[in-house]
């Protein structure tokens, strides 16, 4: 799995910033400078987290490792939100734009990564 870190982290990031521009865009962020925003705010969050992820699934249970992705996910959406809060300039919630676009790529993941990868 180490030595195929690199690709599974581009894999990760590409598909997280195809579905949650997509998803963004469903919403109401349809200008370029928003689309790039939340291109580049997963560029900071997401190839941490699948990294994180991989480690503690390398050398933990299962459990330990649901545990420690619920919990840097939650992280995700608040760092996320508060990425949003300070660059979008939007009359939405950045905390529901951030939670609604995370789960959007977290339940594609996983249908992705169960059928496809």
């Amino acid at each position: 799995m180490i030595a195929h870190m690199p690709e599974l982290l581009l894999r990760c990031l590409l598909c997280t910033i195809i579905i949650e521009c997509a998803a963004a865009f469903i919403l109401g962020l349809h200008k370029p400078d928003e689309q790039l925003t939340v291109a580049l705010v997963n560029v900071v969050t997401n190839p941490l987290l699948v990294s994180i992820c991989i480690l503690v699934q390398l050398f933990f249970s299962r459990q330990v490792y649901w545990c420690v992705y619920i919990g840097l996910e939650l992280a995700v959406v608040v760092g996320e939100a508060l990425l949003y809060r300070a660059v979008l300039r939007q009359k939405r919630d950045p905390f529901l734009l951030s939670a609604i676009l995370n789960s959007a790529s977290f339940f594609i993941g996983m249908l992705l990564n169960r059928y496809i990868f």
